[in-house]
C-alpha cells in the first residue's frame, strides 16, 4: 500500500478500507501501517495525530510538543511506533529500544519492525538503514535521483521506496514500481500486506 499526504491509499493487490481524504487535517499524513489482524491500516500525520481505518485506536501524540516532526509508523502485531525527522521512537503498545544517540546526517524518514525479533529499522532520505536488535540487511549505497521517504518489512527483510514509488528490496522478493510515477502525488510511504 502507498499512501500520500492527503491521506489516498493506493492499494496494490491487498484489501481496501478507504482512508482520511477529504478529512480537514491540521498536518499533512506522512506514515501508514498495516494492521496484520484486521487488515486494516493506522495513518500518521506529521504533528503525530493517529487515524484508525479498520484497526483498533492505540493513542497518539495529539496535543504534545514535539522537538523534530512524524516521518513514519511502522506496526507490530496490534499496535505500533512512530518515529521523528530526528530519530526519536515513540511506542504504542510495543516495545521501544532505542533511539539513535546523535542526529543521522540525513533526516530519518521512516520505520519499520522486524516480526522475527520485534526489532526495527530506520532509514534516512539518502537510503542508509539503521538498526535496532534487528538483523542487517544493508542499505542504498548508489546516489538517488529521487529521496527515500519510507521503509516497511515483510517478514524476511525490508522495502525502501521514494517519492516517485520506486521501490528498492533488501532480503526480500521485489514486486515491482509504480508504472506511472506521474499519475500519482508524491509518495510518502510503504506498507507491506501480510
Amino acid at each position: 500500500m502507498l499512501t500520500d499526504r492527503s491521506g489516498d491509499i493506493h492499494a496494490f493487490n491487498t484489501p481496501f478500507y478507504g482512508g482520511i481524504h477529504g478529512r480537514k487535517l491540521a498536518a499533512p499524513v506522512t506514515g501508514i501501517a498495516i494492521v496484520e489482524a484486521t487488515g486494516g491500516y493506522w495513518l500518521t500525520t506529521r504533528s503525530g495525530v493517529v487515524y484508525s481505518v479498520h484497526a483498533p485506536a492505540r493513542g497518539s501524540l495529539a496535543g504534545r510538543r514535539l522537538a523534530a516532526p512524524i516521518v513514519g509508523m511502522a506496526a507490530d502485531g496490534s499496535a505500533y511506533l512512530l518515529v521523528s525527522s530526528a530519530s526519536r521512537v515513540f511506542s504504542f503498545g510495543t516495545p521501544n529500544y532505542v533511539s539513535l544517540s546523535r542526529r543521522p546526517a540525513a533526516p530519518v524518514v521512516g520505520i519499520a519492525v522486524d516480526r522475527l525479533t520485534g526489532g526495527y529499522w530506520l532509514t534516512t532520505s539518502t537510503g542508509k538503514v539503521y538498526r535496532f536488535h534487528a538483523p542487517a540487511h544493508g542499505s542504498v549505497t548508489r546516489r538517488l535521483r529521487n529521496p527515500i521517504v519510507g521503509i516497511t518489512a515483510d517478514g524476511n527483510g525490508y522495502l525502501l521506496v521514494t517519492t516517485t514509488g520506486t521501490v528498492y528490496n533488501f532480503n526480500t522478493p521485489s514486486y515491482g514500481s509504480v508504472s506511472r510515477p506521474r499519475a500519482l502525488a508524491p509518495v510518502i510511504g510503504i506498507g507491506f500486506s501480510a
